[in-house]
């Protein structure tokens, strides 16, 4: 469906209405009031910690300073080295090398080696808490 410009369905442009330039500031600072109104101490917590693990992964899985925006084969390197799954032997596995996870439990980034010792914040997987003898 084609629709004109002069459409009486659209609504007359006012001074009250944001241009883009500004819209960015304004959902700056309504996301800002939603976090300070909405986040529990316990949330906060959790975000800051995976925000210090993911550099920490990053640097020594890859061995170069962690950027913005990850690309899709590291988000998916990600997942495979935290989500414990059932391989084909009907095991439970997972991908993180046994070097790294000693790296990050040595740098204060996880409580312990292992599977299932990840922060919350890390991952929400029921199969990722699944201790794996």
């Amino acid at each position: 469906m084609k629709i004109k410009a002069h459409d009486s369905s659209f609504i007359s442009p006012t001074s009250e209405l944001a241009l883009p330039s500004q819209l960015a500031v304004s959902t700056a600072q309504a996301v800002r009031e939603l976090l300070e109104e909405a986040a529990a101490a316990n949330t906060t917590r959790s975000y800051a910690t995976a925000l210090r693990y993911w550099p920490s992964w990053s640097g020594i899985r890859f061995g170069r300073e962690f950027t913005l925006p990850l690309t899709e084969a590291e988000v998916m390197q990600f997942v495979v080295d935290h989500v414990a799954r059932r391989g084909k032997n009907g095991l439970m596995t997972w991908e993180l090398p046994a070097e790294l996870d000693e790296a990050l439990v040595a740098r204060g980034r996880r409580p312990a080696q292992g599977p299932g010792n990840y922060p919350a914040s890390i991952t929400a997987s029921p199969c990722s808490r699944q201790r794996i003898d």
